[in-house]
């Protein structure tokens, strides 16, 4: 119970987290759009996830041993934002203080998830990380359906949805993890539980949709892949890889909004909206090769160029390290015989995350749904698990109370 509930805390403080480049923008987009209570209820996430967190840290203390399970690719995770706060101190103190408090909490979850793995199995610490992302998926998805239904979420005269967030984008990356993870529900989860997560999944990936995020789209589809790779053959492997590639090519070079279709995919007439952003990251990168700027600025549709453009060449090391550990780490579970079904749905998250990465820079993000996912899949990522069996099914309840 103590790591779930501090699972989803975190979660859900970064998903209502008011994100944009300045906060006052961000706060007069949420009164814009947001349903009253929902702008109430934002200041006060901190406080509530702050006790919650303290609460269920110090519970987990009692009779546990006071050792860690680290997993390479969770430490190189909390590198970024600690390198970047160095980085970044010597051009911009407030981007500095932003990716300390980021280091922070990367490290209090890696660290966290590590002393629960040392205490209870790793099937248990995996399934426990899956009823957490499992319950974040059903609350993010109904309140942004009501959303939609109740028409907030809205900006003017923009079709695009912004739902909870104060940008679609931010959205749509939301929307595709919770697709992810209904995905992994509806296809093991017990009889009674299925329905449920295949109408939520219809809905998330509508209300997706409705954002207008390309980048969501290719998540999405990247997550689904290694989601169904377990359940799926050989052949059918190679026909949706084929089918992967084909997805990605069309998100990004083909008009999507032609002839008045999704209209909210619209980018006024162009249709490869990536080209003019890389080259622009190129050109802040030959700035300062090395040092990089320091600061954020300009284009931001590529997440290692992103963070090579502002924070120089080691913080780019960094992250690719991280993303060719973790890669490798997939790899190697993925041959083993001993896999839960948790396992399958950390995979296709992180797969799903870094091939959206290559076409957005939320990896560089100091608090974001998709980060901090990425933070919490890559401290069980590759973690060895029991099988999953019909004699000990993977229930929410079972969960919570397991961990």
């Amino acid at each position: 119970m103590p790591l779930l509930a501090v699972l989803l805390g975190c979660l859900l403080l970064a998903a209502f987290k008011v994100e944009a480049d300045t906060t006052l923008t961000g706060e007069l987009v949420v009164e814009a759009i947001s349903h009253p209570w929902l702008v109430a209820l934002r200041p006060m996430m901190f406080p509530i996830v702050l006790a919650i967190v303290a609460l269920a840290a110090a519970c987990s203390l009692f009779g546990a041993e006071l050792r860690l399970s680290l997993h390479p690719v969770s430490l190189l995770v909390c590198a970024l934002p600690f390198y970047a706060a160095f980085r970044s101190s010597f051009e911009d103190a407030e981007l500095a203080l932003k990716s300390l408090q980021a280091f922070l909490l990367f490290a209090f979850l890696t660290v966290f998830i590590a002393f629960r793995r040392a205490n209870v199995r790793d099937d248990v610490v995996a399934d426990t990380v899956a009823a957490a992302f499992s319950l974040l998926a059903f609350i993010l998805v109904c309140l942004n359906l009501m959303f939609y239904l109740g028409g907030y979420g809205y900006l003017g005269q923009n079709a695009r949805f912004f739902g909870a967030t104060v940008h679609p984008n931010f959205l749509g990356v939301q929307m595709a993890v919770c697709g992810i993870i209904l995905l992994h529900l509806a296809l093991t989860a017990r009889p009674m539980l299925k329905p449920m997560a295949t109408a939520a999944l219809a809905a998330a990936a509508f209300l997706l949709v409705q954002t207008g995020s390309r980048t969501a789209l290719v998540v999405l589809a990247g997550g689904f892949y290694l989601c169904a790779w377990r359940v799926i053959g050989f052949k059918a492997r190679l026909v949706s890889g084929a089918l992967l590639l084909a997805v990605v090519s069309l998100v990004l070079v083909s008009d999507l909004a032609q002839d008045n279709w999704l209209e909210v995919y619209s980018r006024g007439g162009f249709t490869d909206t990536r080209s003019a952003a890389w080259q622009d990251l190129v050109h802040r990168i030959t700035k300062r090769p090395v040092l990089g700027l320091g600061v954020f600025e300009g284009a931001s549709e590529n997440s290692l160029m992103r963070g090579w453009a502002a924070y120089g060449l080691p913080y780019f090391l960094i992250m690719s390290a991280m993303i060719l550990a973790g890669l490798a780490r997939l790899y190697r579970a993925s041959r083993s015989a001993q896999a839960s079904s948790a396992s399958q749905l950390v995979a296709g998250l992180f797969f799903g995350l870094i091939l959206g990465s290559m076409f957005e820079g939320y990896l560089c993000d100091n608090m974001s749904v998709g980060i901090v996912t990425l933070v919490i899949v890559s401290s069980v990522i590759g973690a060895p698990s029991a099988p999953a069996t019909e004699d000990n099914p993977a229930a929410l309840e079972d969960l919570a109370a397991g961990a």
